[in-house]
């Protein structure tokens, strides 16, 4: 029942001692996260931003101050839901680094061009990459996960819609948007793996049981790393894309490069903010 910055403290303590990996056990009830006001946009449906991002800052100031961040001294945070803690741990401890990647990426058929670009520099960038190529929605639709998504993939990109009223992610073409993946899209996966989503609310979880949440479906299987929005997340169509596109290409490139899951996603949102400042 601690306060955030009780918990910041408590932090803080940990940091002066040499920690920079953070991993929070637990949902917004256990461990709080910080809520800002959206000032990102005011055309969009969020009135707030809900972040762990003060768990790696130690500063609960809001971003939308103008704040300037030092990328070097931030902590490598994760979360861990409450309802996936004991089958997360037993992967983890039973997780070793393979030796070959098998890919697999999906997009809503309006994105094509972003999301084949994205995808071209996953694959591209190590010669242990391989899988199919990409797939688009409505092409691929839900029920098509077991034929077209091979079982030993452990390394996944989504450039999808979705929904903060549903659990699903969409694809789209024109004004057709259907049903791609669901909670038990991934069930039929052996293998641990990587997932990052560029999906709107592709990552809610709080107040939700598993059956209505893939974040918590995937962390319950085999998924050992979840990167994705729980708000509005922005992206663009054409390639050299922006904000979720440069956060999830960069994150995945990090992982292959050996990267903790933390450090991938720092570095991830370091090199979005080079990009973004002016010359």
């Amino acid at each position: 029942n601690n306060s955030l910055q009780e918990h910041i403290n408590l932090v803080k303590s940990a940091v002066s001692q040499g920690q920079r990996y953070l991993f929070i056990l637990g949902d917004n009830n256990i461990i709080p996260t910080c809520v800002w006001e959206n000032m990102a946009s005011d055309r969009e449906s969020d009135s707030d931003v809900s972040s762990d991002l003060p768990f790696a800052t130690l500063d609960t100031d809001s971003p939308f101050n103008g704040k300037i961040f030092n990328f070097d001294n931030f902590l490598y945070v994760g979360r861990l839901p409450t309802a996936v803690i004991m089958n997360y741990m037993e992967n983890i401890a039973a997780y070793k680094m393979p030796s070959s990647i098998s890919s697999f990426a999906l997009s809503a058929m309006v994105w094509t061009m972003e999301t084949m670009d994205l995808y071209a520099n996953v694959r591209n960038d190590s010669d242990i990459v391989h899988g199919p190529e990409m797939e688009t929605s409505p092409l691929f639709e839900l029920g098509q996960e077991l034929s077209c998504i091979p079982s030993n993939t452990n390394l996944l990109l989504f450039n999808l819609h979705g929904s903060n009223q549903t659990e699903f992610w969409y694809g789209q073409e024109e004004s057709n948007y259907p049903e791609a993946m669901s909670h038990d899209s991934f069930n039929h996966l052996t293998e641990p793996y990587f997932l990052a989503v560029e999906a709107c609310y592709g990552a809610r979880y709080e107040n939700l049981p598993v059956s209505q949440s893939i974040l918590l479906s995937a962390l319950n299987g085999k998924c050992l790393s979840f990167l994705g929005s729980s708000r509005i997340a922005f992206g663009r169509p054409m390639p050299e894309g922006c904000c979720a596109d440069v956060i999830c290409g960069e994150h995945l490139v990090n992982l292959l490069h050996g990267m903790r899951a933390g450090q991938a996603f720092n570095l991830a949102r370091k090199k979005l903010m080079e990009d973004s400042s002016p010359e």
